[in-house]
């Protein structure tokens, strides 16, 4: 199996992280893993689906998505330890603009990053008519620009 360079740097970057640091990263890299191989990512704890798809640009990609009550300022909460847990664990990791605006959902926060050939993205999207707020993960491999 050959490895992309992002995800051969990702591996020995968490064989060198400290115990504690392992232990935060590893559901994050796991996560990760099942984008470079095209599988169902194991479900992580407490989320409400995770599985693969493909991207509007022919892209597999590997999402997990949380529920919340409507802003509940757990959601809030998630996609902060989330966003560290990111910044943390993939090593010089880039942030990126976000997207264009979307009209929706009630609101929409989306935070981008880029490590190498791996894009992850992290999404906050309220749903009124659900009563919901929604925490999205995204992982895809991309060419590097």
């Amino acid at each position: 199996m050959i490895l992309r360079p992002a995800v051969a740097a990702l591996c020995l970057f968490a064989t060198t992280l400290p115990a504690a640091a392992q232990d935060i990263c590893a559901p994050l890299l796991d996560f990760i893993g099942h984008a470079r191989g095209g599988t169902s990512p194991v479900p992580w704890s407490g989320a409400e689906a995770c599985a693969t798809a493909t991207s509007e640009s022919g892209a597999q990609e590997v999402y997990c998505y949380w529920s919340h009550p409507l802003r509940d300022p757990a959601a809030a909460q998630a996609a902060k330890t989330l966003t560290a847990d990111i910044r943390t664990c993939l090593p010089g990791v880039q942030v990126l603009p976000a997207d264009q605006p979307v009209n929706h959902p009630d609101s929409y926060d989306l935070r981008r990053f880029r490590a190498g050939d791996l894009i992850v993205s992290l999404a906050v999207k309220d749903k009124a008519a659900l009563g919901q707020t929604l925490v999205f993960l995204r992982a895809q491999l991309q060419s590097p620009d």
